[in-house]
């Protein structure tokens, strides 16, 4: 189990995400490796995300942040995880 303490601090302190958003990944049994990262890195909407806010990380962030709430919300929560976790690979 990933513990909560271990998150990025701008992930545990995202305005975006919910505490209960913050448990559900707190609750994956790992962490995704960095091959699984630069995947999803890949994925046009998260290749769309940057092209269009590449240029300001404040927004850049808030949306990674949203998009990874939406995957929460659809209940991929791994994806959502690797979805953060690009900001810091």
């Amino acid at each position: 189990m990933i513990i909560y303490l271990n998150l990025p601090l701008d992930i545990r302190l995202s305005e975006v995400l919910t505490g209960n958003d913050l448990a559900r990944i707190a609750m994956l049994p790992k962490l995704p490796d960095t091959g699984e990262i630069e995947k999803m890195k890949k994925s046009a909407e998260i290749k769309k995300i940057f092209h269009n806010h590449g240029d300001n990380n404040a927004l850049l962030k808030k949306k990674i942040h949203l998009f990874a709430k939406k995957m929460i919300e659809k209940g991929n929560i791994e994806d959502a995880f690797k979805i953060l976790l690009i900001l810091y690979n």
